[in-house]
């Protein structure tokens, strides 16, 4: 996760445009309970009513020039619209404020964004009823559904210079730990499964670091970040940790995530009083289905009444170079067309299988890979793996784009087991020639008793591929 996400120029393509919609009921967030997991905490109070100012008081054509050490010391608030001339007026007005014996150190300039924030309010009608189940479902506090006001606005096509992806701004690293970030099938761009992940992703913080401020800070911050600030100090306080915390990346932008956090909760608590024009874009409805198999795009298209456009519209984390969908996948569409996709589904047979290859002890995912001339990527995608990093010995991938193994992969001088799954119309003279070893070896190797009965499906081991 990220807080370098800055307004993109100009609005793209929106993701579920032109979508079935049904009005949402008010996405405003619970009342607050007696014991208020987001209550502001003593001391977070000046930063807190800060950032309700820069989200609800001034907007995209003022910069605030303010004390970062006492947020409630505002020095001045100048007109000036992005752009390089912006930077001048930073620079100037930095000056003038230092020149009346102001530390450089206690001047900071921050754009309003009270447009985007509302927009981001209004988005939000499109997904929240979706969010709140998700997280509901997990036992977790519905107000962490807000933080992709901060975040990203609630836009979808959100995407940070750092690398950071979507609704949730997800970085590729942080993403692979909690679901399929790959060429071909990033589900950072789904708006339901990245909440999925985000919703596992809390918990997790929160199962490991105790409270919630420091759950949500570990967000922007990392797990790892907000564990050894609390070891160094002690301490479990979030303002402590705010205040006294050296860590080389803990800066501004991190110690003030938590803050913008509860802004944005308590805004969204009292919209009625802070936003009350506001008005939530209607609620998506999509059906999901969970594919049971690798399934060919084409084939899936040429068997319903769905367009290639339509159904990547519905399902962003496809790459538009996808070709097929992994199994394990959850398809989205409108109900009518799901019902479409379902029969499809039904009618569409299973890819044939490529070669694949039972991990041993050791193998990684690159060695893998250079072992058959294909990608780790590539590997990762057809596999439906989360993470390249989590192979399990025993475990069979599929290696699609391979070449014949003429190196098996190797750890010391060990070679590892290559299988091969028989498709229609091979024999095994020909699958002999791809792994450059004799009919009557892989005869031998797999008790095959007439050498010209081989069946469609059928797993062969391929012999002098193991010590």
């Amino acid at each position: 996760m990220t807080r370098c996400f800055v307004g993109l120029a100009g609005l793209l393509f929106l993701f579920f445009s032109g979508l079935p919609v049904t009005p949402v009921a008010l996405a405003r967030g619970p009342v607050a309970t007696a014991v208020d997991p987001f209550a502001v905490p003593k001391g977070l109070e000046p930063a807190v009513k800060f950032w309700k100012a820069i989200f609800l008081d001034y907007d995209s054509t003022q910069l605030v020039f303010f004390d970062p050490t006492n947020m409630s010391k505002i020095h001045r608030v100048v007109e000036s619209r992005e752009g390089a001339r912006a930077r001048r007026v930073v620079r100037s007005v930095r000056a003038q404020l230092m020149r009346r014996g102001i530390p450089s150190h206690r001047i900071k300039a921050q754009r309003g964004i009270s447009e985007r924030f509302a927009a981001g309010v209004r988005r939000s009608g499109r997904y929240m009823a979706h969010m709140r189940k998700i997280f509901s479902a997990r036992g977790l506090p519905v107000e962490l559904t807000y933080l992709p006001l901060v975040e990203s606005s609630f836009r979808n096509d959100a995407r940070s210079f750092r690398g950071a992806v979507g609704m949730w701004q997800f970085m590729p690293s942080t993403g692979r730990r909690y679901m399929r970030v790959t060429r071909l099938l990033d589900e950072r761009r789904d708006p339901l499964e990245a909440t999925r992940a985000a919703a596992r992703l809390l918990q997790d913080n929160y199962r490991e670091l105790g409270t919630w401020p420091l759950a949500v800070t570990a967000y922007n911050h990392g797990r790892a970040g907000m564990s050894r600030a609390v070891r160094r100090l002690g301490t479990r306080d979030i303002v402590t940790i705010i205040r006294r915390y050296r860590g080389r990346t803990f800066k501004f932008a991190s110690k003030n995530f938590y803050a913008e956090f509860l802004a944005a909760v308590h805004i969204m608590r009292d919209l009625e009083r802070h936003l009350p024009h506001v008005r939530f874009d209607q609620l998506v409805r999509l059906d999901e289905i969970s594919l049971t198999k690798r399934v060919a795009l084409s084939s899936l298209l040429r068997h319903s009444r769905v367009s290639r456009a339509e159904l990547l519209t519905w399902n962003p984390a496809l790459s538009r170079r996808a070709t097929w969908i992994p199994a394990g996948y959850r398809l989205k569409a409108p109900e009518l067309q799901g019902q479409w996709l379902r029969k499809a589904l039904a009618g569409v047979g299973r890819l044939p299988s490529f070669p694949y290859h039972v991990v041993s002890r050791g193998d990684t995912l690159s060695e893998i890979a250079r072992a058959y001339g294909t990608s780790a990527s590539a590997i990762q995608s057809i596999n439906g793996l989360r993470s390249a990093h989590r192979l399990r010995v025993g475990q069979r991938l599929e290696i699609p784009g391979g070449s014949s193994p003429s190196r098996s992969v190797k750890r010391g001088a060990t070679k590892r087991r290559v299988y091969h799954r028989v498709r229609r119309g091979e024999t095994l003279s020909t699958i002999a020639d791809r792994y450059q070893v004799s009919p009557a070896a892989i005869q031998r190797a797999n008790a095959i008793r007439n050498r010209n009965r081989i069946r469609a499906g059928q797993r062969l081991r391929i012999p002098g591929t193991q010590s």
